[in-house]
């Protein structure tokens, strides 16, 4: 569950730009990523992809976007002077990847129970759940797999299945204000992000690419006296596609 907090460091500067060169923004640094970058780059390329499983070269592309962005303004974005706005939360899709909630018919509940179900064993191994548990006695069982796979291709196929009568992604719920914390977005050639503490009622931060230049465009705070600055429409794109984005078309 996302964390909320509240306070937020540029208290009078609700409108900022600003362009960190690099040597030659077309060729790449090298950086460094542990497990967790990978895994949230793989989550966000799934989401973003919206295809079974997302190509190997659009998980590069995010995981060098995220972390090249991360690197660049990691020490000039802080809340309270000390904890970073741009890597104290990961990206969260609005459904668990890999995760599907499926309901079977009776016959089919016992069959799973026994082992004897075989429908899915026909299937490519990715498309196989590795874990599965029921959630109650009603027949919903809770399936897990391997790798990236988007939940909403995997209904479509689980749905096709004898003995399957239902099926839906475990959808990401929260409590009172929480929210998403990363809201990216790809226009066909630059990708942004607007960060967020996790709280609805909280500041947003808006970063974005520029011909491979990343760049520091602004902070607000909803409900500010102030005018919207004029980078906030463009920042909302970001927030209204996050759950229902269906795919580049």
């Amino acid at each position: 569950m996302v964390g909320v907090i509240a306070a937020a460091v540029f208290p009078s500067c609700r409108e900022h730009s600003v362009n960190t060169p690099v040597a030659n923004p077309h060729e790449r640094v090298h950086l460094s990523y542990s497990h967790a970058d990978s895994v949230e780059a793989g989550e966000l390329a799934c989401w973003y992809s919206a295809t079974i499983r997302p190509s190997d070269s659009l998980i590069s592309e995010v995981l060098y976007s995220l972390n090249y962005l991360r690197y660049v303004f990691d020490d000039s974005l802080k809340f309270h002077d000390s904890v970073s706005v741009l890597r104290q939360w990961r990206f969260l899709a609005p459904f668990r990847i890999s995760q599907i909630i499926i309901e079977c018919d009776d016959a089919t509940t016992q069959a799973i129970f026994k082992g004897t179900y075989h429908a899915w064993t026909g299937l490519d191994s990715f498309l196989r759940p590795v874990e599965y548990r029921l959630l109650d006695s009603s027949g919903f069982f809770l399936l897990k797999f391997d790798g990236f796979s988007h939940p909403l291709r995997l209904v479509r196929i689980f749905r096709s299945l004898p003995g399957i009568i239902y099926g839906e992604p475990n959808y990401v719920l929260f409590a009172g204000w929480s929210t998403f914390p990363i809201y990216p977005w790809y226009d066909g050639k630059n990708w942004s992000y607007v960060f967020c503490p996790g709280d609805a009622r909280g500041r947003y931060w808006y970063l974005k690419y520029n011909d491979g230049m990343p760049e520091f465009i602004g902070s607000l705070l909803p409900g500010d006296s102030l005018p919207e600055p004029w980078w906030w429409e463009e920042a909302r794109v970001n927030i209204s596609q996050l759950y229902g984005w269906d795919g580049p078309q």
